[in-house]
């Protein structure tokens, strides 16, 4: 009688000085999927923090341009535990690690719940984004570790649409938790929520032990402190940038370049260090360097929501639940994609994507004062359709060719990629729309002529005077609706220029697929050795 396997029968563990453990038992969809609801969880969070921080300036005692520092403390502890994850995780081990985080999670909630002040608040996101950016890593990571070949197109799925769909129910609920109860309940799906994973996590992951502890001196700490220093100051350079008027700011400029210096001096440390966190020698690789030049205009794609949700908010004054309503939309996921993943090649799947996306921002780059949430939600569907396979498809190019023990820094460099230049993205996004305001605004004025602004300045005053207001009142609440109602029709410009800005922007993804060799379609299960226990333990393989 002869015995039949399945592909992935069993998943063999080992630490040095002891022999492999097999547990036949273990399912690493469970891993993959818990760690995938993780990085959703910590992805409403940020979205129910950023989207409502003006609530809380009151109850909290800060101006509103001082919250910013609290999201600073979010982006720069998120860039530093993307880079550290890989090594915790060898020496916490996977089911330590996790559990450990999902409970740094939940801590940081509690404190943002309690917190009396601007202070307390900005180190509650700071643990907050230390977790948000560890379960980001470790997603991906375990994709690759974790899944076969064939399965791990899926596995990017699950990794991917997650964090599309964590934006519009971000938005519902924080909505809902202002209208309906106070803004201590924002914190309180990251704290219930980090509660059930740490005990998934403790009770799901018991088998995948860690390896043994390396000494603290083999640890690059020279890198460990450039990268600190290079993330707080980007971070920095980020969220105070519009508040102290970008490059106009002598301490702004200061501290770009010390950003710049600091990225810099990671870069050669990890690339000279015995004990380096990230191997970044992978960017030599043709494949991986053009991967990540689409990943970083990708980042600049994901400022798309930023732009809608601004364009609903300041020129229609909706509210959270109402622009949850229009953008919910492009969280649909194309039905199609898996079948596409599995046929075409990962540049045709790119290209397949482009031709969604760009025309979705040409839908919205002619606006006006009558196009609001209805409007805008066929650009939406079409977004839905061609985003995924961007994201997605990048995600499968980028893997390619990669050996198992690659594996980590890979996953390391596309997240803290991904990370940065969608934050840079978002900010410069902020700053170039008050820019072409500016700009709207002088070029209205000039074009109508200070006739037409007189004359039509009279006339309102004339009306509000003949509703009873006095004539020098009546006169400054007339220039001031001028000046509204002019600025609000620059901005509607400004917001159509932002579309078409990140249409052309997506010219750069085209010259970097020419750059990128062809790579194949998913291989059968016939071509497919099962996955490896990695050497040493911690995530296998």
């Amino acid at each position: 009688m002869t015995q039949t396997t399945r592909p992935v029968p069993a998943i063999a563990l080992s630490t040095p000085g002891r022999p492999p453990v097999v547990e036949s038992d273990f399912n690493p969809w469970w891993t993959v999927l818990s760690a995938a609801l993780a990085n959703f969880i910590c992805t409403v969070d940020n979205q129910l923090h950023s989207v409502n921080l003006r609530y809380l300036a009151g109850p909290l005692g800060f101006q509103l341009d001082e919250g910013s520092w609290a999201a600073a403390a979010f982006i720069a502890t998120q860039l530093v535990a993307i880079v550290l994850t890989g090594r915790l995780v060898r020496r916490l081990g996977v089911r330590f690690f996790l559990t450990g985080n999902a409970l740094l999670l939940t801590l940081a909630s509690v404190v943002a719940i309690a917190a009396p002040n601007l202070l307390v608040l900005f180190v509650a996101r700071a643990l907050a984004g230390f977790a948000a950016g560890s379960f980001l890593a470790i997603a991906l990571n375990l994709v690759m570790d974790q899944l076969p070949v064939t399965k791990r197109p899926i596995g990017y799925l699950v990794f991917g649409i997650p964090s599309t769909l964590a934006i519009p129910v971000g938005y519902f609920l924080g909505g809902w938790c202002i209208e309906n109860a106070s803004w201590h309940w924002l914190y309180v799906p990251a704290a219930l929520g980090g509660v059930l994973l740490a005990g998934f996590f403790w009770y799901r992951l018991r088998s995948l032990p860690s390896e043994p502890p390396q000494p603290w001196w083999q640890v690059d700490w020279p890198g460990l402190v450039a990268l600190i220093v290079a993330a707080c100051t980007l971070a920095t350079v980020l969220q105070r940038g519009t508040t102290e008027n970008w490059f106009d700011s002598p301490f702004i400029v200061t501290i770009s370049l010390l950003s710049a210096f600091a990225w810099g001096l990671f870069g050669w440390f990890e690339l000279h260090s015995r004990h380096a966190f990230i191997d970044l020698r992978l960017l030599a690789r043709r494949n991986f360097a053009a991967s990540q030049v689409i990943n970083a205009m990708i980042g600049l794609v994901l400022s798309y929501t930023f732009v809608v949700t601004s364009f609903l908010t300041q020129i229609h004054g909706y509210n959270s639940i109402q622009i949850a309503e229009v953008i919910v939309w492009a969280a649909l996921v194309n039905p199609l994609m898996p079948v596409l993943m599995k046929k075409l090649d990962m540049r045709v799947l790119i290209a397949l994507g482009l031709a969604c996306f760009v025309p979705s921002c040409l839908m919205n780059a002619y606006l006006s004062a009558n196009v609001a949430g209805e409007q805008l939600i066929w650009s939406q569907v079409v977004r839905a359709l061609g985003q995924p396979l961007l994201i997605i498809a990048l995600l499968r190019l980028a893997m390619t060719g990669l050996k198992a023990s690659e594996y980590e820094s890979a996953a390391q460099i596309f997240n803290l990629v991904r990370t940065a230049a969608s934050s840079t993205a978002t900010a410069a996004m902020g700053g170039w729309l008050v820019w072409r305001e500016h700009f709207h605004s002088h070029a209205i004025v000039e074009n109508l002529g200070q006739s037409y602004w007189q004359s039509h300045l009279q006339q309102l005053a004339a009306a509000l005077v003949s509703r009873g207001s006095e004539p020098l009142a009546a006169t400054n609440q007339a220039t001031a609706l001028l000046k509204q109602m002019t600025s609000n029709q620059a901005y509607i410009l400004a917001f159509g220029d932002l579309f078409w800005l990140l249409a052309l922007s997506m010219a750069v993804i085209v010259v970097a697929l020419l750059w990128v060799r062809g790579s194949s379609t998913v291989p059968t299960l016939t071509t497919v050795a099962p996955p490896r226990a990695r050497p040493g333990g911690g995530v296998p393989g």
